[in-house]
């Protein structure tokens, strides 16, 4: 799926160095992978650490929008589910928006 939606994408950029960062998720380390970059060659995944998911400020949004709007629900269809997060995200951006506070300090941390 991930390399379909990509095969969609590259012709969109096709000069220069292309560099996608993303999570260490099978899809974009195993071998179907490695060769799909293998025939693109301008195109390089740089991946986050491992078990670092808390480093991308997607993830924590998407944290939250599980824990308010998903979480112990159940959807009659896809639709129904793309209106909930739909909503959610309108009153997200209308009502309770604020900046994430950035406080990581460089410091190397241990589980």
């Amino acid at each position: 799926m991930v390399l379909s939606f990509l095969d969609q994408i590259a012709p969109y950029y096709r000069k220069g160095r292309v560099v996608i960062i993303t999570d260490n998720i099978s899809t974009r380390t195993g071998h179907a992978a490695a060769e799909w970059l293998r025939h693109h060659p301008r195109i390089r995944f740089v991946f986050t650490p491992k078990h670092g998911s808390w480093l991308n400020q997607v993830e924590i949004w998407f944290g939250i929008l599980t824990r308010s709007a998903l979480r112990h629900r159940s959807f009659a269809s896809v639709a129904a589910l793309a209106t909930a997060i739909y909503h959610f995200g309108k009153y997200w951006n209308e009502v309770t928006r604020r900046p994430f506070d950035w406080t990581y300090t460089g410091r190397v941390l241990h589980a």
